[in-house]
C-alpha cells in the first residue's frame, strides 16, 4: 500500500519535471526543488 502512494508521488513529482522542462531559468528553482522530493522519496525506504 505505502509503495502504491509513494509511486504514484513519484509519478506526479516526474510529470511536473516533465513540464517544468520547457520553461526559463525561474523554473529551475522548482526543478531542483521536486528533484529534493523525487530523491528524499526514492531514498527513504
Amino acid at each position: 500500500m505505502e509503495s502504491t502512494q509513494k509511486n504514484n508521488t513519484v509519478k506526479e513529482l516526474f510529470e511536473c519535471l516533465k513540464q517544468e522542462k520547457t520553461d526559463s531559468e525561474m523554473q529551475e528553482i522548482e526543478r531542483d526543488k521536486i528533484m529534493d522530493k523525487l530523491i528524499f522519496i526514492l531514498t527513504k525506504n
